[in-house]
């Protein structure tokens, strides 16, 4: 699983962090960017080229830093 951000909802650029996984069933699962990052919207994305892979996710807590 990937975490992009962009500034707009096509174009995701900027690679806040990875999660190689698997995770356990009801594992919490937290990801930091690795550098500073901006970017207006987030896009969580499946690495699997598995075609049954499913991902589910529960509750997702974005953390903003003003500067």
């Amino acid at each position: 699983m990937s975490i992009n951000l962009g500034e707009t909802a096509v174009s995701f650029p900027e690679v806040c962090g990875k999660f190689t996984g698997p995770a356990e069933t009801a594992e919490v699962v937290h990801v930091t960017c690795e550098r500073p990052a901006r970017g207006r919207y987030v896009r969580i994305l499946i690495n699997n080229s598995l075609v049954d892979s499913s991902l589910t996710l529960c509750e997702i807590k974005v953390l903003v830093i003003e500067d």
